[in-house]
């Protein structure tokens, strides 16, 4: 996928419900159903597989099938930055906006789609020197 062809969003929902399903993952230290993280994170169940079927594939979390399945943290919360988690669903977001096309003013959009690569760059900089852990810990100082 090109980049100049996605918008950036940073806080976007999917970011957003990612980062706190891993934190709840994080929190249990053991397998969790896509139906109990689904019912802490007030989020349709349909959703939150999606985006944990994203995180599987980039290494983020692994999945247990079976009666018994869920999802547990591939490696410890340390070492899962917030730039992985953001990059891992930005792809199906941008898939999802890309259903629903508008007309735009093409120079304008253009121009708009490198200034959003520039300030992705930045944002993906930030969130390197967080991980998941992090999240949890300012959560609880909170």
């Amino acid at each position: 996928m090109n980049p100049m062809h996605t918008k950036f969003a940073p806080i976007s929902g999917w970011f957003r419900v990612a980062v706190r399903g891993l934190v709840i993952l994080a929190e249990t230290g053991e397998i969790c159903s896509s139906g109990a993280m689904a019912r802490d994170l007030n989020a349709h169940a349909v959703f939150l597989r999606r985006i944990m079927a994203q995180l599987v594939q980039a290494n983020i979390v692994l999945a247990r099938e079976g009666r018994d399945g869920g999802y547990y943290l591939a490696r410890p919360a340390e070492c899962i930055t917030l730039s992985e988690v953001y990059l891992a669903v930005k792809a199906v977001e941008a898939h999802d906006e890309a259903a629903c096309p508008l007309r735009e003013n093409v120079p304008l959009q253009r121009a708009l789609d490198e200034i959003a690569v520039e300030a992705e760059q930045s944002f993906l900089q930030v969130l390197s020197n967080h991980t998941i852990a992090s999240m949890r810990q300012r959560a609880a100082d909170r």
